[in-house]
């Protein structure tokens, strides 16, 4: 039982880690864009969680198998690993600290604002606000 608990609770989390704070646009009949490679957060990701870093391309191309799947470099990326972000979402300010600043800008990008990608694409480099957040972030996962 414990163990059911333990994979229900993991894979909650994960799904949360993976879609927080990322909404699809509706028209003005109230139907909602097509799923996209920006639906999904990706991160960089190991064994321990299935190499998961190419998350966008399977919400983009359900059908495509696993072993296909590409890696989009204009996706979502979160600023930690997925491991790391499920622990990090368990502190809710912290994670919003970390993570909401990242999805205000997809949505303004979204929006056609303003090109922003540098405030939440790990390709490109880290403002110095960014760089702050990390270290906190850090800290948490370290217990400092």
């Amino acid at each position: 039982m414990a163990y059911n608990c333990w994979g229900v609770l993991f894979l909650e989390a994960i799904n949360y880690v993976e879609h927080y704070g990322l909404q699809r646009k509706a028209d003005e009949n109230g139907i909602y864009e097509s799923i996209n490679k920006m639906h999904s957060w990706n991160s960089k990701s190991g064994p321990v969680l299935i190499r998961l870093q190419r998350h966008s391309d399977h919400h983009a191309h359900s059908f495509r198998p696993y072993q296909i799947l590409r890696r989009f470099d204009e996706a979502p990326t979160l600023p930690f690993e997925y491991l790391h972000s499920v622990f990090l979402c368990t502190i809710p300010p912290l994670w919003y600290y970390l993570v909401n600043p990242k999805v205000e800008a997809l949505k303004d990008l979204a929006d056609g604002k303003k090109d922003i990608k540098t405030r939440y694409n790990q390709y490109m480099p880290y403002t110095a606000e960014d760089k702050k957040r990390q270290v906190w972030g850090w800290a948490a996962l370290l217990g400092l």
